[in-house]
């Protein structure tokens, strides 16, 4: 799976030709990722990653179209939704997938295990309710947009995919990550993805953040 879509991406950005260790990901189904620049060898790899990260293969995804959640933030006590076309959220893409993830992390509603926190209420848990003897985070009840515990789980396998993924390029290169000097993160969904979910959830190093 390493193909024209990360070469034009690695010709477009001129990566190989870095003077600095550079590491090009382009998210999507199969995260492909390649490390190169002028003082390391180019070595390419190919995660798996599965449909989540695209929206799909999860109870409200949906593609990144209009009606689709593409951000989440924590505002005090409640979240603020980010909804292509500024209208009625149908269902949650991506890059909003990835935000609520981390901003339950950050609101511990999401413990590091990826599990749901007691119900309570306060804060965010009191969004969480039962859907069919599956435990859910309700994100728009009018809508009845949800992020289910199953969700989590398929988040957690894209996210861990990519980021072994990764690992294994470094440990080959045998390099750390603060030896990475920039990191490029690319394709339809990437181009929107924010950079400190995807290090808040450990699909890159949290020292890669910036």
């Amino acid at each position: 799976f390493i193909g024209p879509d990360i070469t034009a991406g690695l010709i477009a950005t001129s990566v190989p030709e870095r003077a600095r260790p550079t590491l090009f990901i382009d998210l999507g189904t199969n995260g492909e990722i390649v490390l190169a620049g002028a003082s390391v060898p180019t070595l390419a790899a190919s995660a798996a990653a599965g449909p989540a990260l695209e929206g799909a293969a999860t109870t409200c995804g949906m593609r990144a179209e209009t009606g689709a959640i593409e951000r989440v933030a924590l505002d005090g006590a409640s979240l603020t939704l980010g909804v292509i076309g500024d209208t009625t959220p149908a269902g949650i893409c991506g890059s909003g997938l990835l935000d609520l993830a981390s901003v339950l992390l950050d609101a511990g509603v999401l413990d590091e295990s990826g599990a749901f926190a007691p119900e309570s209420a306060d804060g965010l848990a009191v969004h969480l309710a039962e859907r069919d003897g599956v435990r859910v985070f309700v994100l728009d009840e009018a809508s009845d947009v949800v992020f289910s515990q199953k969700d989590v789980r398929q988040l957690q396998l894209a996210t861990g995919a990519v980021r072994t993924g990764i690992d294994i390029l470094l440990a080959e290169a045998g390099m750390h990550p603060r030896e990475i000097a920039e990191v490029v993160v690319a394709g339809g969904f990437g181009l929107h993805v924010s950079a400190h979910a995807i290090a808040r959830l450990g699909l890159i190093p949290a020292g890669w953040a910036d």
